[in-house]
């Protein structure tokens, strides 16, 4: 499990780290973006919607049947996590590119 909790429906199957994989957490996320300099109550509003579907009773067990673990963010959460994603990452990435680059 590369996530950084155990999923609730398997909760007997260590994550990475509990294996002492140190920092390894690697997990597949999806956001709902706007265009730069999006007015902040819009950006609130449509966060505060978004959230408000997140929790219907539909759409979470939908979400659960497909092994979907929703992380509902703060606008400034999210762009910390991103920040966070991009330093974790990034070095990886342009590593492989360079690599791509020298035949390799």
């Amino acid at each position: 499990m590369s996530s950084a909790r155990r999923f609730a429906d398997d909760p007997d199957l260590p994550t990475l780290q509990e294996l002492g994989y140190g920092e390894l957490v690697t997990t597949t996320w999806w956001s709902f973006s706007g265009p730069a300099k999006l007015a902040p109550d819009i950006v609130q509003r449509l966060n505060q919607e978004i959230n408000k579907v997140l929790d219907a009773p539909d759409v979470r067990r939908k979400l659960e049947q497909e092994a979907i673990v929703t992380e509902k963010m703060s606008p400034a959460q999210f762009t910390r996590f991103v920040e966070n994603e991009i330093g974790k990452w990034g070095p990886l990435a342009r590593a492989a590119i360079g690599a791509q680059g020298s035949g390799n």
